[in-house]
């Protein structure tokens, strides 16, 4: 049996153990693991850490082709500005994601697509598609979704939601929200790309 486990301190992963090169190489090491332990450190009134363990017996990420997992729950907007891959990070966190949420009811996941790129990048002009739908599965929960590519021509004010910066960057950020998520929807993104 294969264990991973990820300690978690402020939302940044800290450490992989004995599977680092899994994310040098942003190789989702799920699929290497028979058992993952997150462990989130919490400060209660002390510099004493106490760690609060989930043990999943596996988490499985699978992107496939449009209409597949509708109805859809999420968003995932992946945007580029300026020749690079724009990402936004929540005032309260200090790593960083992509644009995306909930679709709210009556919308549909391109309205709320467009919704979630203005309210957590402050993106005023945009061309925005649908590229492919993805599904998260732990033991007793899936939730689904609709992952989008935008290209923002402009950029306004961030305006005044949950989000607190944009940054640009070359690729996924080394601090990402969703680290078992996002570099599988990243990289399928690139191949659906490379193809076009």
């Amino acid at each position: 049996m294969i264990i991973c486990v990820v300690i978690y301190r402020h939302g940044r992963p800290e450490r992989f153990l004995d599977l680092e090169v899994c994310f040098e190489k942003q190789i989702d090491p799920v699929a290497f693991c028979d058992q993952i332990y997150f462990c989130q450190p919490c400060f209660a009134g002390s510099e004493n850490i106490r760690r609060e363990v989930l043990t999943v017996e596996k988490c499985i990420v699978q992107p496939s082709s449009l209409g597949s997992f509708a109805p859809y729950k999420y968003t995932v907007i992946f945007a580029r500005y300026e020749n690079q891959w724009l990402y936004c990070r929540h005032k309260n966190r200090d790593v960083f994601e992509t644009a995306g949420g909930r679709i709210e009811a009556g919308e549909t996941p391109i309205e709320a697509a467009k919704r979630e790129l203005f309210e957590e990048t402050g993106a005023l002009e945009f061309d925005i598609v649908p590229m492919f739908d993805y599904s998260v599965s732990f033991p007793g929960s899936s939730s689904s979704g609709q992952v989008f590519l935008a290209d923002v021509k402009r950029l306004g004010d961030m305006p005044d939601f949950e989000m607190a910066e944009v940054r640009l960057f070359d690729t996924i950020p080394e601090a990402m929200r969703f680290p078992m998520i996002l570099p599988v929807l990243f990289g399928y993104l690139l191949e659906m790309i490379s193809y076009d």
